[in-house]
């Protein structure tokens, strides 16, 4: 991946300035020039942000001025890349500046769609959605009509409830159905690049109204072109996960699928220690339980003897160490006279700093499984640290869930890791 040196690094600001020098010979860009040795500790949206501030800076004066300068700067082939998103942040910004005038809002949006297909502006016209959707909102819809993808997508991308990277607009997350409009027209879209988008924007209205998403969606597939049913699944996949009730009719995945499920079966990393078990005190249905959970008994007798009521201590959970694996296999059988259309997922009960618990779905597989089919699945499911999630030592528990039904929790022990010293 490209670093932050080689998107908004010294290089790419020299252009910028070298760019805008073509526009106005002899301008000084002082601020451009100063920002130069700011940049190395930054991130990449810090830099924007810096080169956005030098701009404003070095080119005072008016949105119609600022937006004069920029196209004509877009005459020279140069004038594209990285080095766009400053400029985009900056022509949004100065278009906001008070007092705000109808004429250089409107012209804001027409230059960021100008802008879009150099570097897509869907962070630059954030700002202005938040100062007056109701404004921007016409203005983007028409853009559906562009024949540009790349302004096609920015009317989908730029207008995400959760775009990331994105600041939020409260507008948008106050009234998803503001939006429809936009996807509607744009859901059987011939770019992938705009069909993507429109997904994600799907996604993201799961997140605000579930029920509506769906309903949208089951529109959609009323009138649905060779992409329609990849869009529609991508973009409720996180509903499948969750087992919304619509959505998974809407698959025909049903709750009631009838097909057995047996697992997780949990296999430690390393060999278990061995089990010492007194036969003359057992509860059958107990000991198959415990040994099912650790993968050292394939079934649970179906008709146990019941024997005399005597405690015992349960069996040890499985572990995992953080930076290695679990290993697990799920079996399913499908005892009816009918297929059975699955999806499969297995959730992990992850521990938090508090000691509660928080979940995180997983996709398995899809498939359909014929009359009186059985298919056993294995995976392994890594605790390799990363940084989008922090894992606490201490007890978490795995479970399968077929077409949103839940079954099978087990429990395992996830062991601190032994880090290197300094």
């Amino acid at each position: 991946m490209p670093t932050a040196d080689e998107l908004l690094g010294p290089d790419v600001l020299a252009r910028l300035i070298g760019v805008l020098e073509g526009v106005l010979p002899g301008h000084p860009f002082a601020a451009l020039r100063a920002s130069a040795e700011k940049l190395p500790p930054l991130a990449l949206r810090q830099r924007s942000e810096l080169l956005k501030d030098a701009l404003l800076s070095d080119l005072p004066g008016s949105a119609a001025e600022l937006a004069a300068t920029v196209r004509v700067a877009m005459t020279d082939a140069r004038f594209t890349g990285w080095l766009i998103w400053p400029v985009t942040e900056a022509v949004s910004a100065r278009a906001l500046e008070p007092p705000v005038r109808p004429d250089d809002f409107d012209d804001a949006l027409a230059l960021l769609a100008e802008l879009t297909p150099r570097l897509t502006a869907e962070f630059a016209i954030r700002g202005l959605l938040q100062a007056d959707l109701a404004r921007a909102l016409p203005t983007i819809l028409s853009w559906v009509q562009s024949p540009d993808p790349h302004v096609r997508r920015l009317a989908s991308e730029g207008t995400r409830a959760f775009l990331p990277w994105a600041k939020r607009v409260a507008a948008l997350l106050e009234n998803p159905e503001s939006t429809l409009p936009i996807i509607n027209a744009l859901y059987r879209d011939e770019s992938d690049y705009v069909r993507r988008s429109v997904a994600n924007h799907l996604n993201d209205l799961s997140r605000q109204s579930p029920d509506l998403a769906a309903s949208v969606a089951a529109e959609w597939m009323l009138a649905p072109d060779a992409n329609t049913a990849h869009v529609v699944r991508h973009g409720l996949r996180s509903l499948v996960k969750k087992g919304h009730g619509a959505t998974m009719a809407l698959f025909g995945f049903s709750p009631n699928h009838g097909v057995a499920v047996t697992g997780p079966v949990l296999r430690a990393t390393e060999p278990p220690d061995p089990v010492v078990l007194d036969p003359a005190h057992l509860d059958s249905a107990l000991l198959g339980r415990a040994l099912l959970g650790r993968g050292l008994l394939d079934s649970v007798p179906l008709n146990p003897v019941p024997l005399d009521p005597v405690p015992l201590n349960p069996l040890p959970l499985v572990e995992v160490t953080i930076g290695d694996e679990l290993a697990f296999s799920v079996s399913l059988t499908n005892p009816t006279a009918q297929p059975a259309t699955l999806v499969v997922d297995y959730v992990v009960h992850h521990r938090k700093a508090n000691g509660t618990q928080t979940t995180k779905v997983f996709k398995l597989t899809t498939t359909t499984l014929g009359p009186g089919q059985s298919v056993t699945y294995e995976r392994r499911h890594s605790f390799k640290r990363i940084t989008t999630r922090t894992y606490h030592p201490g007890e978490h528990a795995i479970e399968v869930q077929v077409n949103g039904v839940a079954s099978g929790r087990t429990a395992f022990l996830l062991r601190a890791d032994q880090l290197p010293g300094p």
